[in-house]
């Protein structure tokens, strides 16, 4: 049984507001911070305990500038990405995305601006692009199982082309 519970105990933890590391336990109920607290103590039957001694835990990177437009569509789970612990990861950088133009033109923008292979892009695209406006774009992202959440830009070389 998969579990999104888990208590992970002994850790230097960062809480993200420019303090110093505590020593303390972190409750993750449901996908969530529930709770931070010296010696976290629970006798829920659905959690994973993680002995974090030695290590840091902290609540997430954010990666500002990635080119991951095509690769999560093909690996939405952008696994290299979070073991490094990246949590979110912004796509649309560099005046590119691939929101409104059609797959040859998207395939076309990446190729110049970041050198990206066409022949690797292009068919990704031809194969997954079912969208052509903002909505359908999000839409498309809400039912994609991603790893880390996802934020995007417009790029305007994308939104001039179209």
């Amino acid at each position: 049984m998969q579990t999104s519970n888990y208590l992970i105990t002994n850790g230097q933890v960062f809480n993200g507001k420019d303090q110093p590391p505590v020593r303390a336990d972190v409750l993750i109920r449901d996908g969530r911070v529930a709770k931070i607290a010296p010696k976290l103590m629970t006798d829920e039957v659905d959690i994973e305990v993680i002995d974090a001694r030695g290590k840091w835990v902290m609540p997430g990177f954010i990666d500002t500038h990635t080119h991951y437009d095509a690769e999560v569509l093909v690996a939405p789970g952008l696994k290299e990405s979070v073991r490094h612990g990246v949590t979110t990861a912004v796509i649309g950088s560099c005046s590119i995305s691939m929101i409104l133009s059609d797959p040859l033109d998207c395939s076309d923008m990446f190729t110049r601006v970041e050198s990206v292979p066409r022949e690797q892009v292009l068919p990704i695209l031809e194969n997954k692009k079912t969208w052509n406006s903002v909505k359908d774009y999000v839409a498309f992202y809400d039912q994609h199982p991603l790893g880390p959440n996802l934020a995007s830009f417009l790029g305007h070389s994308d939104l001039r082309t179209h």
